[in-house]
This record gives structure tokens, C-alpha cells and sequence, in this order.
């Protein structure tokens, strides 16, 4: 098990972990649950999947809720 320190919203920081260890398997984001962290980590990690891998994203009814930059219906 390797433990890496970071910001879920740096796509460079997600970058570097994933030249380090990756490509992945299974990628579960169970991080910030805001919107923004949520965009950023998928926009940079998908790419970071193995070919028939597993991302998964957890805590998902935070996106409709407008505190954590969500909301019905937002992009």
C-alpha cells in the first residue's frame, strides 16, 4: 500500500500520483464530495484506467446539493 498526500482538485498533483502507480484497476473517489473535486478528479484520472477497470464515485447525492456546488439540473 503506497499513501500519497495531495489535493483532490490539482490535476497535476493526480498526474503525478498516476505516473507513480498507476495505470489502475479500480480508482474509487471518495474524497471532497464537492462538485469541483468531483470534475477535476474524473477529468484527469479516466485516462489513469486500466482497460476494463473501475472507477467509482462515491457519496454521489452531494452533486444535487447546492452547499457542495451542485444542484438539480446544474452542469
Amino acid at each position: 500500500m503506497k499513501i500519497e498526500f495531495g489535493d483532490q482538485a490539482d490535476p497535476v498533483f493526480l498526474l503525478d500520483v498516476a505516473a507513480k502507480h498507476g495505470p489502475f484497476d479500480v480508482i474509487v473517489d471518495d474524497g471532497g464530495h464537492k462538485m469541483h473535486h468531483q470534475k477535476v478528479s474524473f477529468n484527469t484520472l479516466w485516462s489513469q484506467l486500466a482497460d476494463g477497470g473501475l472507477y467509482i464515485v462515491e457519496d454521489t447525492h452531494s452533486s444535487y446539493w447546492p452547499g457542495f456546488g451542485g444542484g438539480y439540473r446544474e452542469k
